[in-house]
């Protein structure tokens, strides 16, 4: 079973709200082959955590991050959150490892959020999903410094405010 239409909601719009603070705002513009490289670097940390670590939080990690490069690729591309949470629950699942060119992801976007929460889910439930989801958020948010981003050294990516950050402790909600 997928989360329900609220669960799902609450998720995309955190991630939006972090995106927006992240100063990645609704209609930038998505840079499809940027986005896809961001999700590839996932998948490729998913099966080494998964298959060669066999280590449950890092898959959990890979995962959660999957879906916040996707909602954020959608928001950047102008989707709002109802509008991205109708697609989800409407995507089919898609095998994300087949997914290598930008066109293909931004196609694919919606189906790879809906398989990506439907495998937590099954896995860890639906309170535990948006309590992880959420999780993840505060540590985001934790990175800011008086409310703003923190530089950092690659394009598109923010440092840490080392003084507030906080590590997101998913292997509670493996317990």
């Amino acid at each position: 079973m997928l989360l329900s239409h609220d669960s799902v909601f609450r998720i995309v719009s955190e991630i939006k709200e972090m995106n927006s603070v992240f100063e990645r705002p609704e209609w930038m513009g998505a840079d499809w082959e940027n986005e896809l490289k961001y999700f590839l670097e996932e998948v490729e940390e998913l099966e080494e955590e998964g298959t060669l670590d066999k280590s449950l939080v890092g898959s959990l990690d890979a995962l959660v991050d999957i879906c916040v490069f996707a909602v954020g690729a959608l928001h950047k591309a102008g989707h709002d959150a109802e509008s991205t949470v109708a697609e989800i629950l409407k995507a089919p699942v898609v095998e994300i490892r087949a997914i290598h060119t930008p066109e293909h992801y931004r196609n694919s976007a919606a189906a790879v959020l809906r398989t990506v929460l439907l495998a937590i889910t099954t896995f860890i439930g639906e309170k535990r999903t948006v309590e992880c989801f959420h999780e993840v958020y505060l540590s985001n948010m934790s990175k800011l410094k008086d409310g703003k981003p923190v530089p950092g050294n690659l394009p598109g990516k923010f440092g840490k405010n080392m003084e507030t950050y906080f590590k997101p402790d998913l292997a509670k909600y493996l317990a």
